[in-house]
């Protein structure tokens, strides 16, 4: 590709560990670990060698394991699933958003519960040990008896499989192969023993409350993580779709499975924002269990915002991963006198604490910088006729607002395949490439439609109450053959 970066380089060295060491072929008790481990060992290894910014490690001082004790016991009284009754659908949802009226929303699944006439349970996990309230969601019950008893089984080792055995050595080879090729220090074998004691105590407990809930259909966010969830779905015999979240690429490795490689504990299907998402990466599932549906909160924001503003401003997208560069085009480009652009860098909320440290030239730069306080994403997108980043799936957000968006060659921006291939973004490699190209004026419209299908609340809860009623979907009901 001619936007590839090192990040190319990483993938195909890490697939080629895969492939050699046959990782894919680890089991424990029958169960494939290394599907379940993979994603987060990339997420490691980038961090480590400083491709995507710091490893951010799990809190495991006496006072976090205190205040999941503490939630772990609130959970037996206040928010507890194991209180539920039997419906017809499951919702395991992502962490909250705030909204404008001091409600927290899960965006993903909120606009649906509004308007789905169904039986729905909705569940959802600790984030940083809170829980956001008030939220939208009428009767949400919390995972947290589940998520820190297995957490301390994990820590204390208490019960669980034999830590040693043919597994362990072969994570202890992949360990030392990774750690030679990337230079880096891992903990594959600590990795898969926490996997395991996990697993162990999480398991029994999600078939319990499975069989007290009696679903016909669990819907999911962001699967990774929660393989144990799935998998106890699957023994029960009920059907998982997982609503997409985030951009799929062949680099999102909880998704992309090329060549050999599956996943077992994977969701039966997949909801996704378009059509493009569905050959973005080598996908577990046959066409037919792949839905385009649209993305219902970004929808709904995009028409609270018509008629868009689209005054002659360039929004910067930061990231962790790619800030110190970005930081430093978007203060050259405020800065230079033939550029008649407002500009206004929109920090990534790690970066809200620290940018000031991080990024020193952005504090005397003729330009906005929006953090916590600032107007939202969505308000900027919409008064903005142009769109900067490198990788932040919130450039994909900004397409569906008809951005002219250039990209920077800095590593992620891979992952903005589809975007550039199919002439949504240019890539750019200065500040000065990009003060040229903003003068370019034949900049042809962006297909929506392609990353984002419209009436998305319709379609989701058209095609997963069809998944509930009859275990299959219509082709009227998804639009196509």
């Amino acid at each position: 590709m001619e936007y590839s970066t090192e990040l190319d380089g990483f993938h195909e060295r890490f697939m080629a560990i895969e492939n050699k060491l046959g990782l894919f072929d680890v089991t424990v008790d029958g169960m494939p670990v290394w599907e379940r481990l993979r994603e987060a060992v990339k997420i490691d290894l980038l961090a480590r060698t400083g491709l995507t910014g710091t490893v951010h490690s799990a809190e495991s001082s006496l006072w976090s394991r205190l205040r999941g004790s503490y939630l772990m016991m609130r959970n037996l009284i206040i928010g507890n699933p194991f209180l539920g009754g039997a419906s017809e659908m499951v919702f395991f949802g992502h962490p909250r958003r705030k909204e404008r009226d001091g409600t927290w929303w899960d965006i993903y699944c909120d606009p649906l519960h509004r308007e789905s006439d169904g039986d729905v349970f909705h569940m959802e996990p600790p984030w940083n040990f809170k829980h956001f309230t008030p939220a939208e969601t009428a009767d949400c019950r919390y995972t947290d008896l589940i998520e820190y008893l297995g957490r301390t089984n994990a820590t204390f080792e208490l019960v669980g499989p034999d830590s040693k055995g043919p597994p362990q050595e072969r994570m202890a080879q992949a360990e030392e192969r990774f750690e030679a090729e990337f230079d880096v220090p891992l903990d594959l074998q600590g990795q898969l023993r926490t996997l395991l004691q996990e697993r162990t105590v999480a398991k029994p407990l999600y078939d319990r409350l499975l069989a007290r809930l009696d679903p016909d259909l669990v819907v999911i966010i962001a699967h990774s993580g929660r393989e144990t969830f799935i998998e106890a779905c699957h023994d029960a015999g009920v059907p998982v779709a997982e609503l997409q979240h985030g951009q799929i690429s062949p680099y999102s490795y909880q998704h992309s499975f090329p060549g050999d490689r599956t996943k077992h504990a994977y969701p039966d299907y997949l909801l996704t924002f378009g059509d493009v998402w569905e050959t973005a990466a080598s996908l577990p599932l046959a066409h037919d269990r792949v839905f385009p549906v649209g993305y219902p909160y970004l929808e709904r924001e995009l028409e609270r915002r018509q008629p868009l503003a689209r005054g002659r401003q360039i929004v910067f997208i930061s990231t962790p991963e790619a800030g110190h560069r970005l930081s430093e085009i978007a203060a050259d480009i405020s800065a230079r006198p033939d550029v008649d652009y407002e500009v206004v860098y929109k920090l990534h909320p790690d970066e809200y604490d620290r940018w000031e440290s991080a990024y020193p030239w952005l504090r005397d730069a003729p330009l906005s910088v929006v953090g916590r306080d600032g107007p939202s994403l969505y308000d900027l997108f919409a008064e903005s006729s142009v769109q900067v980043g490198v990788g932040s799936t919130a450039l994909y957000e900004g397409l569906a607002f008809e951005l002219t968006t250039y990209l920077l060659r800095e590593p992620t921006v891979e992952w903005l395949g589809p975007a550039i291939e199919h002439g949504d973004a240019t890539v750019i490699e200065s500040a000065s490439e990009l003060a040229g190209r903003l003068g370019d004026a034949d900049r042809r419209p962006v297909q929506r439609e392609r990353y984002f299908k419209p009436d998305a609340v319709s379609n989701a809860v058209g095609v997963l109450e069809e998944l509930v009623e009859t275990g299959t979907v219509r082709p009227d009901v998804t639009g196509r053959e």
